[in-house]
């Protein structure tokens, strides 16, 4: 148990007790007030912060109003523009359409007109007179100039496969294939002639223009425009009889390996009669040996056979003599010095 000392109790009086109560009531009510206004103060600071932050958020909320007004006229101008700009789209849509269809129109116009005049020239240039006419007055050189680019254009057409143009080309009952036919008949004829074939094969002109009738040779998709095919080949024969032309003909790199490929997947028979004769005058050349192993490696000597044995008639008869060249030829070689 605890026990406690008299030391541990003082004795007061009942009018010093009062007074203590009394001074500490005071103390607490000083105290309730010092509290008081210390919160005071921090509510005070709190709410000047807040009213800060209000007007703070009040003028960013005036710019964001200031920006979207701006932004909201902005958006009106440019419908507006959208929608002039439509409109001036269609505008220019139609227009076109209407210069397209003009211009169709044209072309079909000059198209029939370029082909009716060559389907002319085409037929009078059968007569010597005619090229030779066409040679002395040098009009055969706009001619030969119009063939590198009526040519070439339908050559690029094939290569960025425009297929309307090159289904035009294509087909025989269109205007496009008719000019072409006429160009290879003209020229055909122009080759037919001495003074034909020398021209061809020595000016610039005529080297563009046999040029372009090569390279049309070897785009054309098999056993399509076969006529044409056939009538170039023997402006290529008849090129091949002048000597500057054989020269032309047998420095043509590929040449050789095309009438190889023309010879095995073409099937019309005067196709492969011109392309026979067109090949065994450049592999007799004597100066060209290589151009006999160039076509055997498309064509062989055993397929040459085959051929022969179901051909009848002249066709027959030139692959007989074609097998018969090679042969010839590759014994020569096999031979020595």
């Amino acid at each position: 148990m605890d026990v406690k000392t008299a030391s541990e109790h003082v004795k007061v009086s009942s009018k010093g007790l009062e007074k203590l109560v009394k001074d500490v009531m005071q103390l607490r009510q000083k105290l309730s007030k010092v509290l008081s206004v210390n919160s005071m103060l921090m509510l005070y600071k709190k709410i000047h912060s807040l009213e800060q932050e209000v007007a703070k958020l009040k003028q960013e909320l005036q710019l964001k109003a200031n920006e979207q007004f701006i932004l909201k006229r902005r958006h009106s101008d440019n419908l507006a523009d959208v929608e002039r700009l439509r409109e001036e789209n269609f505008q220019l849509k139609t227009q076109l359409n209407v210069l397209q269809e003009e211009r169709s129109e044209e072309y079909e116009e000059c198209l029939s007109f370029v082909t009716i005049c060559l389907t002319i020239i085409w037929h009078a240039s059968l007569k010597d007179e005619c090229v030779e006419s066409m040679i002395a007055r040098e009009t055969i050189v706009k001619f030969l100039e119009f063939v590198s680019h009526s040519l070439g254009g339908f050559s690029d057409c094939s290569k960025s496969g425009s297929q309307n143009s090159v289904a035009n080309v294509l087909d025989s009952n269109s205007q496009e294939y008719s000019l072409v036919l006429s160009i290879a008949g003209i020229i055909t004829n122009i080759a037919a002639t001495p003074l034909g074939r020398d021209y061809l094969s020595s000016k610039q002109s005529g080297i563009k223009g046999m040029d372009a009738l090569i390279l049309y040779l070897c785009q054309t998709p098999v056993r399509q425009c076969m006529t044409v095919k056939s009538l170039i080949l023997k402006a290529l024969y008849n090129i091949s009889i002048n000597k500057a032309g054989l020269k032309y003909l047998t420095s043509k790199k590929g040449l050789i390996t095309t009438l190889g490929y023309l010879l095995k997947d073409e099937t019309d028979a005067e196709l492969r009669l011109s392309c026979i004769n067109c090949i065994q005058s450049l592999v007799t050349e004597p100066d060209n040996p290589s151009l006999a192993h160039e076509l055997i490696e498309v064509v062989s000597i055993r397929k040459l056979r085959e051929y022969e044995e179901l051909s009848k008639g002249e066709l027959k008869k030139a692959t007989l003599e074609l097998i018969s060249d090679l042969t010839e030829i590759l014994y020569r070689q096999s031979q020595p010095f």
